[in-house]
């Protein structure tokens, strides 16, 4: 069974790999001595006036270019025909598994946006069941300092009629108020159970013999340029964290032929030396 049969598609079968076409024969170990011994040669010249020039600018376009073209003419048809067989394979993978991606696709997004729905409402169930605890704790201390309050005052009752009990000589029954007064101490109320907050749901993280996980990242979004930058520049945020489009710029300082003057960049003029074959 070929592939398109595994797959059910009428996909185009695949094409015979290209014949590569036999290099250009070189002597390879005459080459690499000689290239070899170029950088030896070009180290050693030195440009101290036009004449110099000349003998370096000789170099290049007699000696140094004529072995580059022939390793080009020797290797680049090998070269050419591989990468035309890489494309040709790379294509047919892609338009194979283009409906599988695509299928792969949507079912990432459902079950991704199914999951961060999951974690919006556990995190609403578990912000209402703090709230709900500081509620129940506030009213708890509430209650408890109504309690002391009340207990102080009974007690405060107690020994007055036990003062006023004593002055008027009946001893038992000072004595009794006195023993009112100690039950009506203020007692510490007992502490409620307080539910803690819900774990996470077990279907945000599927088990591993589903072949299926989910976890969430964080994407930024610069709202606004101008107030990221004054943060960089007041040193609230990384400077590694500001990217500079070298190649746009320097795409425009060509375009302008170096006239470019932006605030806090400075222009470099680099030479680009072309080579030639004589003709």
């Amino acid at each position: 069974m070929n592939i398109n049969d595994a797959l059910g598609t009428n996909a185009t079968p695949e094409a015979p790999a290209p014949t590569l076409p036999a290099p250009v024969l070189i002597d390879a170990a005459k080459l690499e001595a000689d290239r070899d011994d170029v950088i030896v040669r070009m180290r050693s010249l030195e440009i101290t006036d036009a004449a110099g020039r000349d003998i370096v600018v000789a170099f290049l376009t007699d000696e140094i270019k004529p072995m580059k073209d022939l390793i080009h003419a020797s290797c680049d048809p090998v070269c050419d025909a591989t990468n035309k067989a890489h494309k040709a394979a790379t294509g047919q993978r892609k338009e194979l598994l283009g409906p599988l991606s695509e299928a792969e696709k949507i079912g990432k997004e459902k079950v991704g946006t199914w999951d961060l729905e999951q974690l919006r409402l556990r995190q609403i169930e578990e912000q209402r069941i703090e709230k709900q605890r500081l509620a129940d704790e506030a009213q708890r201390k509430r209650d408890e300092a109504e309690a002391e309050a009340e207990a102080s005052k009974n007690a405060a009752a107690a020994l007055a009629e036990a003062e006023a009990l004593m002055d008027a000589g009946d001893l038992e029954g000072a004595e009794a108020a006195l023993e009112k007064s100690n039950m009506t101490q203020p007692v510490a109320l007992e502490e409620p159970f307080i539910q803690p907050p819900p774990v996470a749901d077990p279907g945000l993280q599927p088990a591993s013999t589903q072949g299926v996980s989910t976890r969430f990242t964080y994407a930024v979004e610069v709202t606004s340029l101008s107030e990221f930058l004054q943060g960089v520049i007041d040193k609230k945020i990384p400077t590694k964290l500001v990217s500079i489009e070298f190649g746009k710029l320097n795409k425009q300082a060509n375009a302008m032929d170096g006239e470019l003057n932006y605030p806090g960049i400075r222009m470099t003029r680099k030479p680009i030396v072309s080579l030639r074959g004589k003709k």
